[in-house]
C-alpha cells in the first residue's frame, strides 16, 4: 500500500487486500483463481518443498489444532531439513507467542461494522437482513464504541506505567516498579466488553443458522461470521491468559509506533517442537 502512487481509501483497500485473518478459504467465490490456493495445489505434486520457518510453524499449528487429523497448510511430508537451525528456537518462540493491540482489535471491529456515508457495512449488514433480534443488532455499534473506549483506557494505563518504569518501551509484568493491578483491571474491562459483543454475535449467528434457506446457510458471510467470532474468542482467551499468567510463559507489554501490544511468550518451545515435529516424522 505504501508503495502505490496514490493512497486508496480504507474501504477500497479492505476489498482488495489479502490478509490471513480475513481469508474465506473454501467459501471464497474466487478460490479457483486464488494464487495461494493454486500454489498449494501445485505443491501437492512436488517431491521437495522449500518454505521458511514461519510457514512451517503455521502448518504445524494448524495440524496441532486438528490433533494431526487432516487440517494443514503444507502437503504431507515425512522428512524435514532445517536450514539455519540455530535460529529455529527463536523463530518458534516468536511464532507461538500471542499478542494483541488496539490496531488488531480495530480491524476485527471494522470487519463487523463500519459506516460509509451513513450506511452500515461489514458483516453487520448481512445480519440486518435476516435477524429478528433487532435490539441486539442495534446495540452492536454502541458496544463497538465501548470496546474502543476501553482500549483507549488501557493505553492510558500502559503509558502511565511506562513512565513509572523509567519511561521504558517494554514492561515486564513481573516488574515491581509498575502497578500490575491497574493494568490487569484495564485488560479485564476490555475483555468483558469484547465478551459482551461475542455473546451478541453468537445469538444472532445461532438464529440465522436455523433459517432453512440454503442460500442463506451457504452465504460466505455466514462463514465470515464464524471467522469474526473466532477472532473475538482468540482475543478474549489471550487477555484471560494475560491476566492469569502461569510459570510456562512470560507476559510483557511493548510500546509500538501507534499502539502498545500485550504479549505472552512461552519460556520454552522444546516440548512443542518435540511433539509436533520430531515425534511425527
Amino acid at each position: 500500500r505504501s508503495d502505490m502512487s496514490f493512497f486508496p481509501s480504507r474501504e477500497l483497500w479492505g476489498d482488495i487486500c489479502s490478509e490471513s485473518e480475513s481469508c474465506l478459504g473454501i467459501k471464497c467465490p474466487y478460490r479457483d483463481k486464488c494464487f495461494v490456493i493454486q500454489s498449494r495445489k501445485e505443491a501437492t505434486g512436488a517431491s521437495i518443498i522449500v518454505v521458511n520457518h514461519h510457514l512451517l510453524f503455521s502448518d504445524l499449528s494448524a495440524r496441532m489444532e486438528s490433533d494431526f487429523n487432516g487440517t494443514s497448510i503444507l502437503p504431507s511430508y515425512s522428512r524435514v531439513i532445517f536450514d539455519e537451525a540455530h535460529n529455529l528456537e527463536d523463530a518458534a518462540t516468536s511464532y507461538f507467542s500471542q499478542s494483541i493491540n488496539k490496531g488488531y482489535i480495530g480491524k476485527i471491529l471494522h470487519q463487523i461494522y463500519h459506516r460509509v456515508k451513513d450506511r452500515p457495512y461489514g458483516v453487520y449488514r448481512f445480519w440486518s437482513f435476516y435477524t429478528e433480534q433487532k435490539d441486539k443488532l442495534e446495540s452492536i455499534p454502541q458496544q463497538i464504541a465501548m470496546i474502543l473506549s476501553k482500549a483507549d483506557d488501557l493505553e492510558k494505563v500502559i503509558q502511565a506505567n511506562m513512565l513509572m518504569n523509567n519511561n521504558s518501551n517494554v514492561i515486564d509484568m513481573k516488574s515491581e516498579s509498575i502497578n500490575k493491578d491497574d493494568i490487569y483491571q484495564a485488560v479485564s474491562k476490555l475483555k468483558n466488553e469484547m465478551n459482551e459483543l461475542y455473546n451478541i454475535i453468537t445469538d444472532i449467528h445461532d438464529e440465522i443458522s436455523k433459517i432453512p434457506d440454503k442460500e442463506v446457510k451457504n452465504d460466505n458471510r455466514m462463514y465470515e461470521t464464524s471467522l469474526v467470532k473466532n477472532k473475538l474468542a482468540d482475543c478474549i482467551g489471550m487477555m484471560n491468559n494475560f491476566t492469569a499468567p502461569d510459570d510456562t510463559c512470560v507476559s510483557y507489554i511493548e510500546k509500538g509506533k501507534k499502539y502498545s501490544s500485550l504479549f505472552i511468550t512461552p519460556l520454552s518451545v522444546a516440548e512443542t517442537l518435540r511433539e509436533s515435529v520430531f515425534k511425527k516424522l
